[in-house]
């Protein structure tokens, strides 16, 4: 088997690739020319984070004019709770919408279960998004392990959760805030405005006056242009 750097260092450049990267083994390649798509199925020795995988596929797109995916595979003795913040990277990419549901969760992995401790609600949000599905996929596809996922701790918030309340007293204080910081531009915008029309209307009110000295103290009569009244 041929690895990656191998293929597409000539390509590329080795340089700019991580060395784990270019050392992994390319098990599988599928090429579809009418969408211009490269898939490449590639075992790593070693743990990939997901964003160099990523930046891996865009130099390679920019170099092959196609788009190219890069399915990593690992040993299953390489899996653990700390590579969990990577797969979770994997699954929003597949679902954005689910991005910050998981802040502060805790996870671990015990008798083929991954267990995710939920401090600030969003389950009802995660089955609806399929996170269990497209997780356990991801797992199987990566490490060659089938494994259940099961919840624990804050579920959904409730008005009567202290956590809940914590988050309902954060985004007021926001709100307020941004209320703030509104004013506060409004009134710098109304001062500025005032004194603009202050000193519009003193430049208006400014008359200049014609001084006259010696013969031409009093106003010049022309006696040519005279003519009586009636």
């Amino acid at each position: 088997m041929k690895t990656l750097g191998s293929i597409f260092g000539s390509v590329v450049g080795n340089t700019q690739i991580p060395e784990p990267i270019n050392n992994g083994v390319v098990t599988r390649v599928n090429i579809i020319n009418e969408v211009r798509l490269i898939t490449l199925w590639v075992h790593f020795n070693s743990l990939i984070a997901h964003d160099d995988l990523i930046h891996t596929e865009k130099l390679y797109a920019k170099s092959l004019d196609s788009s190219v995916v890069i399915k990593p595979h690992f040993g299953k003795e390489l899996f653990s709770t700390s590579y969990f913040p990577e797969l979770y990277k994997a699954v929003r990419r597949e679902v954005p919408s689910i991005n910050g549901t998981l802040n502060n969760a805790d996870v671990t992995y015990e008798d083929n279960t991954l267990l995710i401790t939920l401090y600030n609600g969003g389950k009802a949000i995660l089955d609806a998004k399929g996170f269990d599905a497209i997780l356990t996929r991801i797992i199987s596809e990566q490490f060659d392990l089938s494994l259940r996922i099961r919840y624990t701790g804050v579920l959904e918030m409730t008005e009567d959760n202290a956590a809940y309340q914590r988050q309902m007293q954060n985004a007021q204080k926001q709100v307020q805030r941004q209320q703030y910081e509104a004013m506060a531009s409004s009134e710098a915008a109304d001062a500025a405005v005032s004194d603009a029309v202050r000193a519009k209307q003193q430049e208006a009110s400014t008359t200049e006056v014609e001084i006259r000295e010696g013969k031409f103290a009093t106003p010049q009569v022309i006696e040519s242009s005279i003519r009586p009244l009636y």
